[in-house]
């Protein structure tokens, strides 16, 4: 929707900005020795392949700043690089995993604007599960979602301009939703952005078709786009998300449909659920971390294996 915005341009996800606030300092200027560890992890990331911008020209990118440049400096010449051809002032960013830096992101660029966009938790669950993404458990997605709620707040608390936005609301609210966002960043609404599925294709990279990825942006968003969970997600598997995400979930908005805190047996199935779900991730890390990556492969193609691993999933 902003990437049709005549001044805003969104790049395809820059999967290496976490990597570079992970490895690297943002609160000084970089060394020579740290600019060259920039480009490497740049150039490097699997996703740079989906940009524009070629090697040599980041590397002259890198090399044109000053000898004091910070990293957010560097990051902001880069982006700036990449959305060179559209002639667009301003640029945004939306890799989902940048929550695991976002304090530090919040601090580098102090005159940012961050849109904290919230989705129902139960409906990321379930986006979660289809894509096979955040470990094997009910708990183990919820943790992911109560977590990235968890560094918004921190966003919001410490960021002056941050500004929180339903994911449901741009999809039933389309038009005043995108009002409230362009009033919060500063520039006119402009109508054309409610037809974002006009040009989706240009705007979604051959990795993200390949995995399925931003099928919708292809039409027009549709009241079924939200609250999926009430049809599509067993009764029990919802409980088990509330159970493990209750507070999260009420304190951004989203009421609970069958969890109740204040029931002494909801908080003791709640409790169990927790204790076996921990054994199930403790079983899911070590897994990952001992089996190698050509024997997960074999396990996958395994029909018994593979029938075991969605049982362990579905829970």
């Amino acid at each position: 929707m902003l990437n049709r915005h005549s001044q805003i341009a969104i790049p395809p996800e820059a999967h290496f900005i976490r990597a570079l606030f992970l490895q690297l300092p943002y609160d000084r200027p970089l060394s020579s020795p740290e600019r060259g560890e920039a480009f490497n992890i740049i150039s490097r990331s699997p996703r740079f392949s989906t940009w524009q911008l070629q090697p040599a020209e980041l590397q002259q990118t890198i090399d044109r700043l000053r000898a004091e440049a910070s990293l957010s400096e560097l990051v902001d010449a880069v982006m700036h690089a990449e959305i060179l051809d559209t002639g667009k002032p301003f640029w945004g960013e939306k890799t989902p995993e940048n929550i695991d830096v976002a304090e530090k992101l919040a601090s580098a660029f102090p005159d940012s604007k961050f849109l904290l966009v919230t989705r129902d938790g139960r409906d990321v669950a379930e986006s979660l599960l289809t894509a096979g993404w955040q470990g094997w458990t009910v708990q183990q997605r919820a943790a992911y979602w109560t977590r990235s709620v968890h560094a918004m707040k921190k966003v919001a608390q410490r960021h002056r301009h941050a500004m929180w936005v339903k994911y449901e609301d741009l999809v039933l609210e389309s038009e005043s939703a995108l009002q409230r966002i362009c009033d919060f960043l500063g520039v006119a609404f402009e109508a054309d952005m409610l037809r974002f599925y006009d040009d989706a294709n240009a705007n979604i990279t051959k990795v993200e078709r390949d995995a399925g990825i931003h099928r919708k942006l292809s039409r027009p968003p549709t009241p079924d786009d939200v609250d999926k969970w009430r049809t599509s997600t067993p009764r029990g598997k919802v409980f088990l998300f509330e159970c493990s995400a209750a507070n999260e979930l009420q304190s951004v908005g989203y009421e609970l449909q069958y969890y109740n805190p204040r029931s002494y047996l909801d908080r003791a199935k709640s409790l169990a659920y927790t204790a076996f779900a921990r054994v199930l991730g403790a079983t899911y890390h070590a897994y990952h971390a001992v089996m190698p990556a050509g024997a997960k492969r074999r396990l996958r193609q395994n029909r018994v294996a593979q029938a075991l691993r969605n049982i362990v999933r579905a829970g």
